[in-house]
C-alpha cells in the first residue's frame, strides 16, 4: 500500500500510471465510502489517455481517522498535499457525494490546478 502523509495523517493513495507525457485526473469519493468506490472499468476508461489517482479522504478506507480536520477546507487540502507529494500541478478532478464539496473547495483554493472539473451526485447550496 502506498501513502501520503499531511499534517502527520497518513492518506491512503493509490495511482494507476505513472507516466510523464500525460495528464492526472483526481478522483475523490464521498462520505462512508473510499477509492474502491471507484468501478474499475471506469478507471481504465479514464487510464487510457491519462494518470489516475485515487486516495481515501482521511477517515476513510485505510487512511487515518484524526480527530479533527474534516472541512472541506482541511480535506480539499489534503487532496493538494497528495498533488504536490506526486508533483502534479494540473489534474482534471471527478468528484462523487460528499467528494464533490471537496473538489469545489480544492477548485476554490487552487483554481490553476484544475484543469475540468465533473462533479458526480453533489448537493451544492
Amino acid at each position: 500500500m502506498r501513502f501520503s502523509s499531511r499534517g502527520g495523517v497518513k492518506l491512503h493513495i493509490k495511482v494507476v500510471g505513472e507516466q510523464a507525457d500525460r495528464s492526472a485526473c483526481l478522483l475523490i469519493h464521498g462520505l462512508n465510502a473510499n477509492m474502491a468506490f471507484w468501478h474499475p472499468q471506469f478507471v481504465r476508461s479514464l487510464f487510457e489517455d491519462r494518470n489516475v489517482v485515487m486516495y481515501d479522504q482521511r477517515g476513510h478506507g485505510y487512511s487515518e481517522m484524526p480527530g479533527t480536520g474534516y472541512t472541506p477546507t482541511d480535506l480539499a487540502r489534503d487532496a493538494a498535499s497528495i498533488l504536490d507529494e506526486l508533483g502534479i500541478e494540473k489534474i482534471d478532478l471527478v468528484a462523487h457525494s460528499f467528494g464533490t464539496v471537496v473538489a469545489l473547495q480544492l477548485t476554490t483554493l487552487y483554481p490553476q490546478r484544475v484543469r475540468s472539473l465533473v462533479i458526480l451526485d453533489g448537493r451544492i447550496r
